[in-house]
Formats: C-alpha cells, structure tokens, sequence
C-alpha cells in the first residue's frame, strides 16, 4: 500500500511500516493541493493541522483512497459521514493519548495545590513569594470528583487512587462493562464543590 503521513509519525512506526512492504510518503499538503493528492494513495495519516474536508473527499474519491486514519482522539477535522458515504473509511486512535491526559490532569492537580505555575511565574521576576506560596496542601485525603468516565477518565482514577486520594466516580455515560464494579456517588462531589451542583444534578439525573 501506498500510504500519505501528513503532520508527522513517530520514526520507528514508519520504519516498521516500510518493513512491511509499505511505501509510506512523509508530506505535509496545503489545503488546496490536498484532495489531488490523495488520489495516489490508498491511506491517508493526519494529526490536527490536516483537515480533510468533503471538497478533498470529492477529488479523491475517484483514485486509491480507501482509509483516512486520525492519530489521535477527535475527528472533528475530517468528513467522517461523507467519506463513509463514499466508500472511504475513517479511523482513529483512541486509546494513543489516554494515559499522557491523565498523567496531564493530575500534575495539574499538584501544580494547583502546591502553586508551582504562579510560584514559578513570580521567581522569573525575581520576587522570592515564599509565604504567599508556601501554604500548599496535601492531595491525599481529598475527594476527586471524575466528571465522564471513558478512557481517560478510568486512567485517571487509577493514578490518583495511587496518591491514595478519596475518589466518587460521576459517570454521564453507564456502561455494564466498565462501571459497575465502581462507587457513583454524585452527592459527595456536590457537598465538596458548590458550583458543580447544578451540573451534577443534570448529570445524575441521567445515570
């Protein structure tokens, strides 16, 4: 197969790609150029920058393209609907960047309770603000309220039930599979957090 990678690939997947008898093209296009292009390729690679549009479908359709593959999680820039309409499928990657967001979402956690992004800003002005930020607190003991509880919502909750925190699971979306086994407990994170009240409450109301 001939494969187009438009905004970039990890070098060692090409490789093991190309190992397989795979001519892979590494080769960003402009919008306008884009839908020619994709006629001599059976596959397609894109991140975020490339947006393949029904436009691009249009002047595909007609040469190799058969698979448009998305690395990463959303596929708000591709024409999923009319690419499938037109003997194109999509895929994506889902499961690429689950663990890097939740690592992400708790080291923000820390950073906020322990003021690192402020504290780091001010020293860069060189102001030493220790007492102003030196009143962290602990995670350990506090409740998590997890809003959504998908892939990155499950990775979440097992990093954080490592820092031995107090975790309430609020799940908008019930499935047999993967959360019952787990506490639902909308009432706690609402006692801990006024402002989500309403929210939540929509939210319960539909578990």
């Amino acid at each position: 197969m001939r494969i187009l990678v438009t905004d970039g690939m990890d070098k060692t997947a090409m490789a093991q790609l190309r190992e397989l008898g795979h001519e892979v093209v590494e080769q960003f296009y402009e919008p306008d150029q884009l839908g020619k292009a994709l006629r001599d390729f059976d596959v397609v690679v894109v991140r975020s920058k490339t947006k393949v549009r029904a436009n691009h479908i249009d002047e595909a359709k007609e040469g190799k393209l058969k698979l448009i593959i998305r690395g990463g999680v959303g596929v708000d820039n591709i024409d999923v609907k009319y690419a499938e309409e037109n003997g194109i499928t999509v895929k994506n990657t889902p499961k690429a960047s689950s663990e890097s967001v939740a690592e992400l979402a708790l080291g923000h956690m820390f950073s906020c309770v322990r003021y690192l992004s402020i504290a780091g800003h001010t020293m860069r002005e060189d102001k030493w603000e220790k007492k102003a930020y030196g009143k962290g607190i602990e995670l350990r003991g506090k409740t998590l309220g997890i809003v959504g509880f998908g892939r990155i919502g499950r990775n979440l909750l097992i990093r954080a039930n490592l820092q031995e925190a107090m975790l309430h699971t609020v799940a908008n979306t019930l499935k047999a599979n993967n959360v019952t086994s787990l506490p639902i407990r909308a009432e706690a994170v609402m006692a801990e957090n006024k402002a989500m009240s309403r929210e939540l409450e929509e939210m319960k109301a539909k578990i």
